[in-house]
């Protein structure tokens, strides 16, 4: 789990450092204290949406697993198929779990 961390924290880098370039850009466009105030304002309702989508996820009746294994994935295996001419990615986990 320690690459997911690392991989959250990558993503989280560029996410700043994606909004301080548009504050930047807005700033230059004459939109700058509007920007900061909807960051403002986003940074203070995040412990409200963190602990509605707490509230939320405890009471999913399905596990991750099971929305993953009935998601469509046949055009993800169509477009592998094309690049690759091979499958690695795009077939459904029961089938990867029935196979092992």
């Amino acid at each position: 789990m320690g690459w997911l961390k690392k991989s959250k924290c990558k993503f989280l880098s560029f996410h700043v450092v994606l909004n301080v370039l548009l504050i930047f850009v807005l700033a230059l466009r004459g939109q700058g204290p509007v920007a900061l105030r909807a960051k403002r304002d986003a940074l203070l309702g995040l412990p409200r949406a963190w602990a509605k989508r707490s509230r939320i996820q405890s009471r999913r009746k399905a596990s991750v697993f099971q929305i993953w294994r009935e998601l469509e994935t046949g055009w993800l295996r169509s477009d592998l198929e094309q690049v690759w001419g091979a499958q690695p990615l795009g077939a459904k986990v029961s089938e990867v779990v029935s196979s092992s």
